[in-house]
């Protein structure tokens, strides 16, 4: 198979990728699967002076002449004989030493990202995996069977006077029992012992998916990225000896019937979605991946899972004593219930009353007020990316925290790949939001933060501001850059939290 390795949103010229790809009408037909399946898109080849594709380039329309292809994905692609690496834009180059070991953290990052925000395709109804992708089917597989080993059964055997549990029911009906002192006493016994069937169909058809699914792993680097080890052998070469597609899924739905264990339940419905994505009426290898359209999410989530986003925290709750003693916290719940209702007309108003009757973090943000004839109707909010609290005994900071996933540049001379001013305006209006907050609790400090990844350590590179808004007393937002491959490790991780400060100082 061959392989290419290619960088998130940078520029490639057209014809270059239908030549990796086959070269031909051959590689025009793979760009064109991969466009359908928007793992690339055409992009004007003089939208910006930037070699990478900015946000505003993606959003214009461009026909099917454009001679310039951005990759819009993160992860592995498999497409006929060829293994595309997509490898996020924050990386400049595959060639640096280490670069494996990084690009299999990002994809461990987006694996545990799939897993705390999307649904398990384990658990999905049999016949549901249209939109699943071959390579989560084997992920999800190989991660079960890592923690649960191959799909068994057991078989109970009977026998007189065994080592096995007694089965009262035939040895009172198929016995005799002799009284002593008035007692029944059976000097036989039948007992039953629990063996596993190693023969069970469904025994030897996981353990040829399992062995088939390393099998595909076991090319081009596939399974040192994606953080797979191990092997497992079957003496069944072709699946067809349990017999066409069609009766091995009617068997494993039969099978599901009678299943009451979730994760042997949850293995079934994997297998059958890997017997219909590998069915033999396909042609050719198709299209397989495995990563995300979306790794800004990612890196959004790694920075809430790192530094213990209280967004979702309930202000009464245990988790926010050291704010103040709960009376003066559901005081202040009350006083917001109060304040946040008072506009609204009576059947809005009651419904955001029972939201705030125990509310978290973030309904601390006031909504829109729309009026009509005095009566007001909320819609949506801001909602921040990540609030945190710190500090000790009386000494409390406010930050607010934004995960940003640009490749920004800030020196003497320039700046490039910044986010835009709604952004930076939006960013004074969180911290704004909490101002009343802040004062009832007595906060005095407050830190506002961009958070963009980097390849080569952490920095501190600048600071930005709108002037006008800060005549509203608020502080300037810092512009840190964070090692991504640490980060993403410490996410993937999970078991600890960490503060800003602790992360740049390492």
């Amino acid at each position: 198979m061959a392989a290419h390795w290619y960088r998130e949103l940078l520029k490639y010229d057209k014809e270059k990728i239908i030549s990796d790809l086959g070269g031909g009408d051959a590689g025009k037909k793979r760009l064109e699967k991969l466009q359908l399946a928007s793992i690339v898109k055409l992009v004007p080849a003089k939208a910006s002076d930037s070699d990478e594709v900015l946000p505003e380039d993606l959003e214009q329309v461009v026909d099917g002449n454009e001679k310039m292809v951005s990759f819009v994905y993160v992860g592995v692609v498999m497409l006929d004989d060829y293994v595309i690496y997509c490898y996020p834009k924050y990386i400049s180059s595959n060639n640096a030493p280490g670069f494996i070991e990084k690009f299999a953290t990002v994809m461990a990052s987006v694996k545990r990202y799939r897993k705390h925000k999307e649904q398990n395709v384990a658990i999905a109804k049999a016949g549901s995996d249209r939109n699943v992708s071959k390579l989560s089917v084997i992920m999800e597989l190989l991660q079960h069977y890592y923690r649960n080993g191959l799909y068994i059964k057991s078989v109970k055997q009977q026998e007189i006077n065994g080592d096995g549990e007694i089965n009262w029911g035939r040895t009172i009906n198929e016995t005799d029992a002799i009284l002593l002192r008035k007692k029944p006493f059976y000097p036989d016994m039948f007992t039953e012992v629990a063996e596993w069937n190693e023969g069970d169909y469904f025994h030897r058809l996981h353990r040829f998916v399992i062995s088939d699914c390393f099998r595909t792993l076991k090319q081009d680097r596939l399974m040192d990225v994606l953080g797979v080890h191990g092997f497992l052998s079957s003496d069944i070469k072709d699946r067809h000896v349990f017999g066409k597609d069609k009766v091995i899924v009617q068997k494993l739905q039969r099978e599901l019937k009678t299943q009451f264990v979730t994760w042997k339940k949850e293995v079934l419905n994997l297998i059958i979605s890997y017997i219909k994505l590998t069915g033999s009426s396909k042609k050719s290898r198709g299209l397989v991946f495995y990563g995300t359209k979306a790794m800004n999410m990612v890196w959004e989530d790694a920075c809430k899972q790192v530094f213990n986003d209280m967004l979702g925290y309930k202000i009464k709750s245990d988790k926010m004593a050291f704010l103040a003693p709960k009376e003066q916290r559901c005081a202040y719940c009350k006083q917001l219930m109060e304040h946040r209702t008072e506009l609204l007309e009576e059947k809005a108003a009651k419904k955001l009353r029972s939201q705030l009757e125990n509310p978290i973090l973030q309904d601390v943000i006031d909504h829109p007020v729309w009026m009509k004839n005095d009566k007001g109707h909320i819609s949506d909010s801001l909602i921040p990316d990540t609030i945190v609290i710190t500090g000790e005994g009386d000494d409390w900071e406010f930050c607010v925290y934004d995960a940003k996933y640009y490749n920004i540049k800030l020196d003497d001379d320039m700046v490039s790949g910044k986010p835009d001013i709604e952004s930076v305006a939006k960013q004074y209006l969180y911290m704004m939001a909490y101002k009343d907050f802040m004062e009832y609790f007595n906060i005095k400090k407050k830190r506002n933060v961009f958070l963009f990844p980097s390849e080569d350590g952490n920095k501190r590179l600048g600071t930005v501001q709108l002037p006008f808004l800060n005549a509203f007393n608020e502080a300037s937002i810092e512009v840190i850059k964070l090692d991504a491959d640490k980060m993403l490790s410490m996410y993937v991780v999970g078991n600890k939290h960490i503060g800003l400060d602790e992360v740049i100082n390492v």
